[in-house]
């Protein structure tokens, strides 16, 4: 547990680095005092590589990505700062995503001195992994101590193989699924009764692809040289050593003494809460239920049948889902072959129903991505006296019964609840100070009553990680969910930082909230902005600086 009394340590260079530099002959000027905006130039120490904010755990958000990238600095003496980065990647399809995260690795190994203390990776998907393989270059020149993994991807985990299986057996049949969506079928404009059916197949396909591309395999994008589980390979070669994580057990310390415990929220290791990524009425800010996989099984093998292999719970899931008795089941492949011409013909191709089956994938699709988001690494990083305990949480992308599963932990092992000095979800909750919000803010990855409500801290801070413009336009994706950020603005009263925002955006939401009622003072302000640093102009991205930063007192 992080003792009562521990100080951070203190820094020879603080003086040094509090002070600001004369402007350089081409270079940023300091930022007035009006501001309240620190600038990465006032925080340079004497070895002239950017240092963290003296005295303070410093959050770097890499912005103009829909995707993860977070860069956690401690001080942890002169000269010497913990760091530790939290993903790093953007959305398959996403425009200038390898120009912008070439400019985001390049911009930490100038930060870090191409040194991590730690990297988390939270889960295999391609918006939190693909900066390694785009920037490949640039990371394999990183000396990484410590990979920071789930359970999920321990490789001798008898329950994580087993997960693995299963999510490789759902992009098969995705895949699968995939080559049989044909172009969207209309009825004749002589057949009055079914003029205005709405096109069938090719919408599907585009929003299975969409899915497909957390994955990096969407087949509509262009191939990396590296998948996911590629990618993490690669990195579990280049650190020194892989740490697997299980949720509930005592809180991890930072390296190098820093007064820094990280409690390991999830993934849970309970089937019934890391399959369970749908929410119940009024669990988050929208509700949702999907069905088991039989279903989708039956959708991939009644087109071909041949290609997909079954055990025997699958092969009994399929029987279970299918509408008519197994003896009467033929799959597409067969009746392909018997080129029965009055079935094939062209002029009655809108009545045909074997194409209805690939409704299926959409479903299959989304309940692949939500299961990988539910084996997300959830980490609660806490720093601070017993009295005044601050917490940074980062959830990932759990989804519902990753967050459920938090509830059954107490800490120290062996604890009881009722003991005041035990730590549980809710204190630790009520402690967040700043909160990565989960999925980019989308409807079902934040728990409502259990989860954003238990933040009661009078300083919370949200992080969104999102491109809206691209997320709505593009991937036609309701994010940031508009009722989970109307929620998450009264809850931090306005201190919303976004990867799509600017600092002018900011402070034009602050001069509509300022003063009113029940809204943040001019002073409440100024101190929110203090802590506040800005990168240098992105030169891919016209939407926000390179990254913002936030520090908050260790002490």
């Amino acid at each position: 547990m992080l003792s009562a009394g521990k100080k951070a340590p203190t820094r020879k260079t603080a003086k040094k680095a509090d002070k600001k530099p004369a402007r350089k002959k081409g270079g940023q000027s300091a930022p007035s005092p009006q501001s309240g905006v620190d600038s990465e130039e006032s925080a340079r120490s004497t070895t002239g590589a950017p240092s963290a904010k003296p005295g303070h755990i410093s959050v770097r958000m890499y912005n103009n990505i829909l995707g993860d990238c977070f860069l956690i600095r401690v001080p942890a003496g002169p000269e010497r700062d913990v760091n530790v980065l939290v993903d790093c990647g953007a959305l398959q399809g996403m425009p200038s995503a390898a120009n912008i995260l070439n400019e985001i690795a390049d911009d930490l190994a100038k930060t870090t001195g191409s040194r991590l203390d730690v990297l988390v990776v939270t889960h295999e998907h391609w918006d939190h992994l693909s900066g390694f393989c785009q920037a490949e270059t640039i990371f394999r020149k990183f000396e990484i101590d410590e990979l920071w993994l789930a359970w999920t991807e321990n490789d001798k985990d008898a329950d994580a193989a087993r997960i693995r299986a299963r999510r490789q057996k759902a992009l098969q049949l995705l895949l699968t699924l995939d080559k049989h969506f044909g172009p969207p079928a209309t009825a004749p404009e002589e057949d009055e009764d079914e003029a205005g059916r709405a096109p069938r197949g090719g919408g599907q396909r585009d929003e299975v692809r969409e899915l497909l591309a957390f994955t990096g395999q969407s087949p509509g994008a262009a191939t990396s040289r590296m998948d996911t589980g590629a990618i993490l390979a690669m990195l579990k070669g280049l650190a020194k050593r892989v740490r697997y994580f299980t949720p509930g057990a005592d809180p991890i310390p930072l390296p190098a003494g820093t007064p820094v415990e990280a409690y390991v929220l999830g993934p849970p290791k309970d089937t019934k809460f890391l399959l369970r990524s749908n929410p119940r009425k009024g669990e988050v800010y929208l509700s949702d239920e999907s069905a088991g996989l039989g279903v989708y099984l039956a959708a991939a093998v009644q087109l071909e049948k041949e290609a997909i292999s079954l055990d025997a719970d699958e092969a009994r899931a399929i029987e279970l889902s299918m509408p008519f008795d197994n003896q009467y089941f033929r799959p597409f492949t067969e009746v392909e072959r018997e080129q029965n011409e009055a079935y094939f013909s062209e002029r009655d191709q809108w009545r045909r129903i074997d194409r209805d089956w690939l409704g299926a994938a959409e479903q299959l699709a989304l309940k692949l991505d939500s299961d990988t988001n539910n084996t997300s690494l959830v980490l609660a990083f806490a720093f601070g006296a017993q009295t005044d305990r601050r917490v940074l949480l980062f959830p990932g992308d759990a989804q519902v019964g990753n967050w459920e599963s938090w509830q059954q932990y107490v800490w120290p092992s062996g604890a009881k609840r009722e003991d005041p000095a035990a730590i549980d979800i809710q204190k630790l909750l009520a402690a967040t100070v700043l909160y990565k919000v989960g999925h980019h803010a989308s409807h079902n990855a934040t728990l409502r009553t259990n989860g954003l409500e238990l933040m009661t801290h009078p300083d919370l801070v949200a992080m969104i990680p999102v491109r809206e413009e691209f997320a709505r336009k593009i991937k036609h994706w309701n994010m940031p969910f508009p009722s989970l950020l109307t929620h998450l603005l009264e809850r931090t009263k306005g201190r919303v930082l976004r990867a799509d925002k600017s600092l002018d955006d900011l402070k034009a939401d602050r001069a509509r909230r300022q003063d009113k009622p029940g809204e943040l003072t001019q002073a409440d302000w100024e101190s929110f902005f203090s802590r506040l640093r800005f990168g240098p102009k992105s030169a891919h991205s016209d939407l926000a600086p390179l990254y913002v930063e936030y520090s908050v007192p260790l002490t």
